[in-house]
């Protein structure tokens, strides 16, 4: 199935590497890639939805509402939604890398309202994910 393929994983490792690199940098990510990942994968995510794979939209829901009450930036969510609608797993660990990232940031500074350049690690989640999974196959 296309959406459990190695090329298509290190396609989206590439993409959301070059993000993290543009995050750490920047504290920026293009719109061009993030936007781009967001209105591809959300045709894939309706389509898993459709073939009894719920995961993935309700994940989706669940990272839209906490987008709109302001836990997270834009980039990260329509990074996040479309790692998920197209890799569920590496969607998860994004999510899971940037939450413990974020949670050593408010560690560290004492502070809860700290930024930090969410999608780099992102994309050490993934990266460690898909390293994993060619390891593991």
């Amino acid at each position: 199935m296309l959406l459990d393929s190695v090329p298509l994983h290190l396609a989206l490792v590439g993409l959301v590497a070059i993000g993290g690199i543009q995050d750490w940098r920047k504290r920026e990510v293009s719109k061009l890639l993030t936007i781009t990942l967001y209105l591809v994968s959300m045709p894939f995510a309706l389509y898993r939805f459709f073939q009894g794979d719920v995961l993935p939209l309700a994940i989706i829901l669940v990272l839209t509402l906490a987008a709109f009450e302001g836990w997270m930036g834009g980039a990260d969510y329509k990074i996040l939604a479309g790692l998920t609608a197209l890799w569920s797993l590496g969607g998860l660990v994004a999510l899971l890398a940037a939450g413990i990232w974020g949670g050593m940031v408010v560690l560290f500074t004492h502070n809860r309202f700290s930024t930090f350049p969410g999608v780099t690690a992102m994309a050490f989640g993934v990266a460690l994910t898909f390293l994993a999974e060619i390891t593991i196959s």
